[in-house]
């Protein structure tokens, strides 16, 4: 069988910074989710925004936005928040994961938080979203509380891994990958 050899062009960060919002969507829809580029496009929520700073943003054309969603919760201090560019230049040359070392700064940061929460927490565990974090809820529940069983809202989404649906009240979610971890049951909302 004769391999097909494309030409094709690497896209960099800065082909991606100089990209407007139709290069965008067309972009988005070749190689990430067309359904989605289409549905953005036609509810008018495919905007290309170019800057950010605290809760604002603007679009291409200039045009003001206030920002509600705040990255669902990462951008507790706004969008470029000057203390955390700060600390982010003060390690830009810092090796950013290096899986077999410890690293200080998730020491430093574990401390800061043992120190600044109420109770006598003493141990972090890091992750990445939110799913993981209902991953290791339902362990650390399993393991060290003894508990077998789960009771979850209906209609509440906690991810989209195996654990987290299983706790997910959204049965088109759950569906296509049941069975899912045994001992798991949905109560109503309020």
């Amino acid at each position: 069988m004769e391999e097909k050899k494309k030409e094709f062009h690497l896209l960099s960060v800065d082909d991606a910074l100089k990209m407007n919002r139709k290069e965008i969507l067309e972009t988005y829809k070749n190689y990430i989710h067309q359904g989605r580029a289409t549905l953005s496009a036609l509810i008018g929520i495919d905007t290309n925004f170019v800057r950010a700073e605290g809760c604002k943003v603007w679009d291409e054309e200039g045009k003001e936005y206030l920002d509600f969603v705040g990255g669902y919760g990462s951008l507790n201090l706004g969008h470029n928040h000057p203390a955390v560019l700060e600390a982010l230049r003060k390690v830009e040359n810092a090796p950013v994961m290096l899986q077999s070392a410890l690293t200080k700064f998730a020491a430093v940061l574990a401390h800061n938080l043992a120190h600044i929460t109420p109770g006598d927490l003493q141990n972090c565990w890091f992750c990445s979203t939110g799913t993981e974090a209902i991953e290791g809820a339902l362990k650390l529940a399993r393991i060290y509380a003894g508990k077998k069983n789960f009771i979850y809202c209906t209609g509440g989404f906690h991810g989209k891994t195996m654990g987290s649906l299983s706790v997910t009240g959204k049965k088109r979610y759950q569906e296509p990958f049941e069975p899912l971890v045994p001992g798991c049951f949905p109560v109503p909302f309020g």
